[in-house]
């Protein structure tokens, strides 16, 4: 694997990129990419066969460098649409893409003292509220502008709409490119040595790229199938760990933590997963990250001795910004039946948390939706505190020039 890419290719190079993630709408984002080539080749009176446009999707994770039409594109293009999901700004291949044209960016407005106008961020799905420094989206239809474009591709009665946007999109590419003219960046780094625009670790900022955006860690307080066995009868909830813990079954099969990171990553949370043994250190980390801890707590394993001892103990020393959420299933006949014995345990081991005000608890959710509904609840409620008190991460400079790399150059 190379550290920089190919130098400079002869051929022709393409007007626009469209960043996107790979997903179950993408025969949607085909129809869309295909139908803007179009309009753009009717502009520009470009031959059918030449590459006006290329779609950039995630990279294999067993690939290091990037495939030769995104390179060339990349290094090239005079246009980035990257369509806006969760999912792409959680991704980092997304941030890669969206890193070298930011680059492209700051290059041109350094070397021309102006702007160009050329990141048009598409709103493909509906995202939750940004902060104001996020790039402004352009919308399908003015009238309607929180409307996601990817509507007026599945919706017929939207057609129209659709039609008079992708003329208006391919009129403002091709003045963009003939008004504010990029020059290449080669040689273009390779995949793996190109930082992620959506991680502060990798561009050296100490704080998310997209302001508001937080990183959940979710600690899973559940014993083992052998661990359960010696607290109650029915062990057809668990696995080998923690981590495979399914309180909801046979509602919903999969492991709690799998839908506790979709609901995450839809709020634009990125997350990660750890058992309790290791509640003390995380919960250590995520202060000095400013980011959000949730116990996700069955409320047998509080009969564990030593989980009962690690929960009693971070409670004594105290869980800051942290929130804690209690599935107890109405399919699950044996907890049902224990049901206020088991929060008693909870309401005892955990008391001086459960004695704030303000604590972020829900106990006894009995569906896998109330247990959805709760926990986006209580990151959006956790995301908000944030934004009341302004609470910067460690480290983070709160200068008016320390500029988010989401905002143009």
């Amino acid at each position: 694997m190379n550290d920089v890419a190919a130098a400079a290719p002869e051929e022709h190079v393409p007007l626009f990129l469209v960043s996107h993630i790979r997903g179950d709408d993408d025969a949607y984002v085909e129809e869309f990419f295909h139908d803007l080539c179009r309009e753009v080749r009717a502009l520009t009176g470009t031959g059918r066969t030449d590459d006006v446009g290329t779609l950039a999707t995630d990279l294999d994770p067993a690939e290091g460098d990037w495939p030769p039409a995104t390179a060339r594109a990349l290094a090239s293009c005079q246009v980035f649409l990257p369509l806006c999901s969760p999912r792409l700004l959680l991704s980092e291949s997304g941030g890669r893409h969206w890193w070298l044209f930011h680059e492209r960016l700051r290059r041109f407005s350094e070397d021309n003292q102006r702007d160009a106008a050329s990141l048009l961020p598409l709103r493909w799905v509906s995202m939750p509220d940004l902060p104001p420094s996020f790039p402004e989206f352009l919308a399908a239809d003015p009238t309607d502008p929180r409307r996601p474009l990817r509507q007026y591709l599945r919706l017929r009665t939207l057609r129209p709409h659709y039609r008079s946007f992708l003329h208006r999109l391919a009129g403002q590419i091709v003045k963009t490119a003939r008004s504010c003219p990029l020059p290449p960046y080669w040689p273009l780094p390779s995949a793996a040595r190109t930082p992620n625009a959506f991680a502060p670790s990798e561009t050296g900022l100490d704080r998310p790229l997209v302001p508001g955006t937080r990183n959940v860690r979710f600690v899973v307080a559940a014993g083992s199938r052998g661990d359960m066995e010696r607290v109650r009868a029915a062990v057809e909830y668990y696995g080998k760990d923690s981590t495979e813990w399914a309180p909801y079954r046979p509602l919903r099969r999969q492991p709690l933590v799998e839908q506790a990171q979709a609901i995450a990553a839809g709020q634009l949370f990125d997350s990660h997963v750890t058992g309790l043994e290791d509640l003390r250190r995380t919960l250590d980390v995520a202060k000095e990250a400013n980011d959000l801890v949730v116990l996700l707590l069955d409320p047998w394993s509080t009969r564990l001795p030593a989980s009962r001892r690690q929960l009693s103990e971070a409670d004594l020393a105290g869980l800051p910004d942290a929130a804690v959420l209690v599935p107890v299933s109405d399919a699950d006949p044996e907890s049902e039946q224990s049901r206020d014995e088991l929060m008693f345990d909870v309401e005892q081991t955990l008391a001086r948390f459960l004695g704030r005000y303000d604590a972020l608890y829900s106990g006894r959710l009995p569906t896998p939706e109330s247990f959805g509904n709760q926990l986006a609840s209580t990151l959006e409620q956790s995301r908000n505190r944030r934004f009341r008190v302004g609470r910067p991460a460690p480290g983070s400079a709160s200068a008016a020039g320390d500029r988010p790399i989401l905002n143009g150059p």
